[in-house]
């Protein structure tokens, strides 16, 4: 254990896989259940490395946070070479090596808490039970589709009064949602109710982020917490956040986005590693890796931390959010052996500021090549773990995920085994024993029981620093879908078709870009053709300077931006994961740049459920042209400014395109 001792004085990412081998990540409720002791260590690292105490170590949580963004400093002085006349900045969004430089950083974070975790289970009565139980963590991930629990209701069109169901419950676990939950204490070995550390992260009281640096993000003290992360901020409760709204958000957009990533894995569109890693717009599909990742920081993040590239990764769920954006990566590498960067020389570039070797001769960085495999730094995936067969890495993911999403030929079924809901009444950490507590914690959700049960509370327009829409674009949208719906209902937005990513930053496109395609051998065809319909968008990165979202209404959008992600017309959403530029010199340089970002929203099974209460005939394009020139609209809503003037907005093209 002296080298991983060494690499946490040297500030050296060394992995795990040397100290501890090779060892699966698992879904963060798989570990609580069937790892209880783990889990425990876990929580008391996390708690420790949280600490005040923390903040002023390198490899601490606070500092390891800060290498996403603030505060604008250099972590233990690596410059990465960057112009002295911007901010600092290590994130390499919107570019080829987004996937790679992310997968060092979670290593880091993961050979941090490993090595508290090491120092913690001496202080147990039990050392050795201990030391066991920690040869087996890795971080866990957050799979955002396994269902939590059984029968839900949200927003939707289906069941009339903007609500629809479904059988299955996709919520936030509540491991990340409870404010309290039982922990081990080494003094006695025994549970104790403690403060849960996945729950939210205090800022340190000093050495925090400075004042200043808060004030360049727009965010109003007395409005956004600078005290500790929160997740969907309300205008009531503007230091906390609404729970209940955050997994009405997440059960509503979950199928769309559940085909999007079948469709990466699985389709030869998106064969080529360059377009299925970046959203950095270019002549492949619009969908990709990093625009499903930036979506999903809208969404847990409702305009709270999580929403907002500077402060991200302080927010707990980070790296549960951002270590199953990397099982995807590494899914699509073991279904794609052969798929990796092109000439492009970038695999080979340093990604700072994560050191690989510190010596007398000085200090060298993981490359993305060496960041290649997982195993190389101790962890792999159940789903490619001793699985050499791409086509069974395929077939695995398709059977675990296909189930929940439907086609214009295939139903819901029923989930296999391993994918329904855990029964998590005998998890340690929910042995709440004295009654004086049950009665300030919520009763834990087992099969489909609500985590907290009340009505969806509505979002004044100052939710997310006084939002304004963007009402130009609704012209704009409305040509572009006259246009582009005429294409695909005459043949133009097929598959096969040669449609590129648009390049002119103003008008919108006379042919659609490239969709994603569905693979025919997941449909049940049954002798009739199958469309599935697609919003792709280009814009530009930088054009708000800092964090927006596009939302997608087939009907028309609420009165209030609030109301938005709860509106039941919400087809999708385009969240465009920015820092301002004063913030991030790598912004800085796409803002330059005019850094065009490109990204696919699946609109099927809002227009399936259009179909179901007899308003769309059905998705074939004669039918589907006609419906959406009457009610697909769109709305723009920044998170990083108070208010908005529509004139600020360049660069948004928005096209129709369909794959059948």
């Amino acid at each position: 254990m002296e080298v991983l001792k060494k690499a946490q004085a040297d500030g050296v990412l060394v992995g795990l896989k040397d100290v501890a081998g090779v060892v699966p990540r698992l879904d963060v409720d798989l570990l609580l259940l069937n790892e209880p002791d783990t889990f425990n260590l876990f929580l008391l690292a996390l708690q420790s490395l949280q600490s005040e105490k923390g903040s002023e170590d390198k490899m601490g949580y606070f500092q390891i946070a800060g290498i996403h963004g603030l505060p604008m400093e250099l972590w233990d002085d690596v410059a990465a070479g960057k112009d002295t006349s911007q901010a600092p900045g290590y994130c390499a969004h919107a570019t080829t090596i987004f996937p790679t430089w992310h997968r060092p950083y979670l290593a880091m974070m993961e050979q941090t808490i490993y090595s508290k975790i090491l120092e913690i289970a001496e202080t147990f009565p039990n050392p050795q039970k201990y030391r066991d139980a920690a040869q087996k963590f890795r971080l866990p991930y957050w799979d955002y589709y396994r269902p939590r629990g059984n029968k839900v209701g949200f927003p939707g069109v289906r069941l009339g009064g903007g609500r629809t169901t479904f059988n299955y419950d996709f919520s936030i676990p509540q491991i990340m949602a409870l404010d309290q939950v039982m922990i081990r204490t080494p003094e006695k070995d025994e549970l104790e109710l403690k403060v849960n550390p996945m729950k939210t992260f205090n800022f340190p009281t000093t050495g925090s982020i400075p004042e200043e640096e808060w004030d360049i993000l727009g965010l109003d003290a007395a409005s956004f917490s600078r005290k500790r992360t929160v997740r969907y901020p309300t205008s009531s409760k503007p230091l906390d956040g609404d729970l209940n709204q955050l997994n009405q958000v997440l059960n509503s957009q979950r199928e769309s986005n559940t085909g999007l990533i079948l469709n990466m894995i699985s389709d030869d569109v998106y064969n080529v590693y360059e377009e299925f890693a970046t959203d950095s717009a270019n002549e492949g599909p619009s969908g990709s890796l990093e625009g499903i990742h930036n979506d999903y920081h809208g969404l847990i993040g409702g305009g709270g931390h999580m929403s907002r590239v500077p402060i991200a990764a302080f927010d707990p769920v980070f790296w549960m959010h951002h270590c199953n954006i990397d099982r995807w990566l590494a899914i699509w590498q073991a279904s794609h052996p052969n798929g990796w960067f092109s000439d492009s020389g970038l695999e080979n570039a340093p990604l700072y500021p994560f050191r690989l070797t510190r010596d007398q001769d000085g200090d060298t960085f993981w490359t993305s090549d060496q960041s290649r495999s997982t195993t190389t730094f101790g962890y792999t995936y159940p789903d490619i773990q001793g699985i050499s067969d791409p086509d069974q890495v395929k077939a695995l993911f398709e059977t675990h995920y296909e189930w929940s999403r439907r086609t214009p030929t295939q139903n819901y079924k029923d989930p296999p085994k391993d994918m329904k809901p855990l029964d998590l009444s005998l998890a340690q950490v929910y042995q709440y024993k004295q009654q004086t507590q049950l009665d300030t914690i919520p009763n834990i959700p087992i099969h489909g029981q609500k985590l907290i049960n009340r009505q969806v509370k509505t979002l004044a327009k100052t939710t997310a620093s006084a939002l304004e829409s963007f009402n130009v674009s609704t012209t704009s949208l409305n040509d572009a879908a006259k246009s582009s719906v005429h294409d695909a209902a005459n043949g133009n937005a097929r598959v096969g078709s040669e449609g590129t990513r648009p390049q002119d930053s103003h008008t919108p496109t006379e042919s659609p870009s490239k969709p994603p395609k569905t693979s025919e051998s997941k449909l049940d065809r049954d002798d009739k053709e199958s469309f599935e319909w697609y919003i792709d968008d280009v814009v530009e990165r930088l054009a708000l300077d800092g964090s927006f979202t596009i939302y997608y209404f087939l009907g028309a959008p609420p009165t209030s931006p609030g109301d938005y992600p709860l509106s039941p017309h919400l087809a999708g959403t385009t969240h465009i994961f920015a820092a301002p530029t004063a913030a991030c010199d790598h912004c800085g340089r796409q803002e330059q740049q005019a850094k065009l970002v490109a990204h696919t929203t699946a609109i099927t099974s809002l227009l399936l459920d259009y179909v179901e209460i007899g308003e769309l005939e059905d998705l074939n394009p004669e039918h589907v042209k006609r419906f959406l020139v009457e009610k697909l609209d769109w709305k723009v809503l920044t998170v990083c400014h108070p208010f908005l003037s529509s004139v600020d907005v360049v660069g948004i093209k928005a096209n129709i395109s369909t794959a059948g």
